[in-house]
């Protein structure tokens, strides 16, 4: 059995860059491909409630041992 990439929907999100055609990768579920609305494969996160925390205290610290000796 082979299967036929070309009759997959298409994402169709167009870009600045060339001359605003459509893209031509294969649309995901939400109709866009992995460059253009997908989830990202990489979790960092940067923006956690926690991260973000922790960046504060940080700052704070070094900004107590820098003026306040």
């Amino acid at each position: 059995m082979t299967f036929d990439f070309k009759k997959l929907p298409r994402c169709g999100a167009k870009a600045r860059s060339n001359g605003y055609q459509p893209c031509r990768q294969a649309a995901m579920q939400n109709g866009r491909c992995y460059f253009h609305g997908g989830k990202s494969p990489v979790k960092h996160g940067f923006y956690t409630k926690q991260a973000m925390q922790e960046r504060r205290d940080l700052k704070e610290f070094c900004y107590r041992i820098r003026y306040e000796e």
